[in-house]
């Protein structure tokens, strides 16, 4: 599970020579990692984290969709379910 920063969260660091609030945990380069500003940062993080946990949640719940329609595949992805004969 993904954490939402607060500002307070950030750490002032030097980033190729420049002063800049970074999230310690979060190694990515991501929106609002490192930012100039803790609270805007705060507020581009928590949006880029929000979004991607929902795309998340809708990726799971599109799969479970297909499982329970039959519409799964099998063997890993590599075959669709066979007609009955």
């Amino acid at each position: 599970m993904q954490r939402l920063v607060k500002p307070s969260d950030y750490v002032l660091q030097d980033v190729l020579g420049q002063s800049m609030y970074q999230i310690p945990w979060e190694s990515r380069l991501c929106p609002g990692n490192p930012a100039e500003d803790p609270e805007v940062g705060a507020l581009l993080y928590n949006a880029f984290v929000q979004d991607q946990a929902q795309r998340c949640c809708a990726a799971d719940t599109h799969r479970a969709d297909e499982r329970h329609s039959g519409l799964g595949f099998r063997n890993g992805g590599r075959t669709r379910p066979q007609p009955s004969r």
